[in-house]
């Protein structure tokens, strides 16, 4: 999935930069084609949760299998990328990440950050899946965690935020990519991006302890 995911974007890039490597200012897309783009994301994470489905024994574990799929699929998506077309350049080049709700950005070691959480805690629900009720996530644990992907999501989507309450974009427009065609990221929140991983990795960790826990007490 990684390689195709990665040969479609080739084939994008062929089409609408030619040989540029730079993906700022964007190129927008036409109507039709941004459609189209915003389906295949669509269908790209249904088909990763279908591998959570297909592979967990309750809704827990599916979502443990989901998120390290997930992880697994986005770095070796860049992989396959930097095979493909010797990009990205660096760890911090700037991409273009997802497309729903509003455009995403951020340098490249953003989400393969966020993709290694995912995969930890996606193993610890794969492989603790018999646990049952212990496996269920509680409340402060939840809170780390939301607040953490919350926080994460603000850092990628600032910008198209920032337009967005200043109405210099449209979310409802669907040529959102042709209003943004002058946009050419600077600077990128490291700080409040790593509280948002930190929250993240803390929920992840008080999870992991008390599944241990009640591991230890099994045996």
């Amino acid at each position: 999935m990684a390689a195709l995911e990665s040969a479609v974007v080739v084939y994008l890039r062929a089409l609408f930069y030619g040989e540029r490597m730079e993906l700022f200012p964007l190129q927008p897309l036409s109507e039709h084609l941004l459609w189209v783009e915003l389906t295949r994301e669509l269908a790209t994470l249904l088909m990763l949760l279908s591998v959570g489905v297909m592979l967990g024994k309750n809704r827990w574990s599916r979502m443990g299998y989901f998120l390290a799929a997930f992880g697994i699929w986005d770095i070796f998506y860049y992989v396959f990328l930097y095979v493909f077309l010797q990009w990205p350049e660096s760890i911090v080049s700037w991409d273009i990440l997802f497309l729903i709700p509003l455009p995403w950005f951020g340098p490249v070691l953003a989400p393969c950050l966020v993709s290694v959480l995912f995969i930890l805690f996606g193993i610890i629900c794969s492989l603790h899946e018999d646990k049952g009720d212990a496996l269920r996530i509680r409340f402060e644990e939840w809170t780390g965690m939301i607040l953490g992907t919350l926080t994460m999501l603000y850092t990628f989507m600032e910008e198209s935020l920032h337009l967005l309450f200043s109405g210099k974009i449209n979310s409802a427009d669907p040529m959102i990519l042709r209003e943004m065609a002058e946009y050419i990221p600077q600077d990128f929140s490291w700080g409040i991006f790593t509280c948002g991983i930190l929250l993240f990795a803390g929920g992840v960790f008080v999870y992991y302890r008390r599944i241990r826990l009640s591991h230890l007490v099994l045996y």
